[in-house]
């Protein structure tokens, strides 16, 4: 039965991985989709030591599930970093740095060295209940830093955290059952010693327990959410980073008046606001800025958003249209079309936001004034 729970955990985590990265192959993706990939490979390696005897076959490779916890909390709180910031530096690459000097110890100290790597030379031994303690403490840092984030995340509004919250929650409790997992390991481990061996077998058996039955039930919840909500690792992380900047991001002032500057250019040069398909996104790429702080431009130095910035323009180009003398042969409509409108309720309604009259009454009123 025990066996069993093993393969299901394994397989279930390895597949969403596998997913993660189908749905979206993007940075955010790729760090969850090693998460996944990350516990399988602990699941499957604590199989093959208890399960396939490896634990006396193969004893070198007792580390390989302690290097694999070292590396899952930094993963776990990354993650976190890049979707709700839109953070990723290589400076990053150091949260593993841990890691591998504890890879560099086990494999110049322990199994290389002269005495010959036993598994009773290091269970329960003061180096083995070392390491667990720095996998618990660094587990209880990022479980730390995992959860500031989310406070930072729960700032945002719904609307602008979407699905994000939730899935940030089930994320937390996931990543805080781990760390139960790990302390239980640890507490476990630190008390062998005083038992007898009769007790140790069954502690180590209970442990087992606790390890796999945690660890199936909170993949199997956590990729269950992923197939029930495809949209947290598709498009959500992308637009709450994308805000969270929008709330937080100071543009200098010599920026924002050389970008202001460029945007009026493209404005009144290349009339981008004809394009009935503008967003904030293509003409962001346009002037080689990010949509986020194209927003935050337009708010906070044009006292406007983008919608009513380009409706805006658009009046500004129909009123020219309709004091020319070519509008006695066109409609109303086809005015608002070429324009960069492609809805005419929307062009009357902004017509009378922005001049005060319907487009026909200000039309008589130029013409009559000829």
């Amino acid at each position: 039965m025990l066996a069993a729970l093993f393969y299901w955990a394994f397989i279930q985590s390895f597949l969403f991985g596998i997913t993660v990265l189908v749905y979206r192959n993007n940075l955010p993706n790729r760090i969850l989709a090693t998460f996944f990939f990350l516990v399988s490979t602990l699941i499957l390696w604590q199989y093959l030591l208890k399960h396939e005897h490896w634990l006396f076959d193969y004893p070198k490779t007792l580390f390989v599930p302690d290097i694999v916890n070292m590396c899952i909390p930094p993963v776990f709180y990354l993650y976190s970093e890049r979707i709700i910031t839109g953070k990723w530096k290589r400076i990053n690459f150091l949260h593993f740095l841990p890691a591998v000097l504890l890879t560099f110890y086990f494999v110049f100290f322990e199994v290389l060295a002269e005495e010959s790597f036993k598994y009773f030379n290091y269970i329960s031994t003061t180096e083995h209940v070392t390491v667990l303690t720095i996998i618990l403490l660094s587990n209880i840092i990022y479980v730390i830093l995992f959860y500031n984030n989310f406070k930072k995340c729960q700032e945002l509004s719904k609307k602008d955290s979407g699905k994000v919250k939730p899935w940030l929650k089930i994320l937390l409790i996931f990543f805080s059952i781990q760390l139960f997992i790990n302390l239980i390991i640890w507490a476990l481990h630190l008390s062998l010693y005083r038992l007898y061996e009769g007790a140790i077998a069954n502690v180590r058996e209970i442990k087992d327990i606790i390890f796999i039955v945690l660890n199936a039930i909170t993949i199997f919840t956590t990729g269950l959410f992923i197939i029930s909500n495809p949209s947290v690792i598709t498009t959500l992380g992308t637009k709450i980073s994308e805000r969270f900047k929008s709330k937080s991001f100071k543009i200098d002032e010599d920026d924002a008046e050389t970008h202001i500057a460029e945007l009026k250019r493209v404005m009144a040069e290349e009339k981008v606001f004809l394009d009935s398909q503008l967003n904030e996104k293509l003409l962001a790429e346009k002037l080689n800025i990010q949509s986020y702080y194209l927003s935050k431009l337009l708010n906070e130095h044009l006292k406007c958003s983008f919608t009513e910035y380009i409706n805006r323009a658009r009046i500004e180009e129909t009123k020219r249209l309709l004091e020319s003398e070519q509008a006695k042969d066109m409609t109303l409509f086809a005015i608002a079309i070429d324009s960069g409108f492609s809805s005419e309720s929307v062009f009357y309604t902004n017509f009378k936001k922005f001049v005060g009259m319907t487009p026909n009454q200000y039309k008589k009123k130029v013409h009559s004034q000829k």
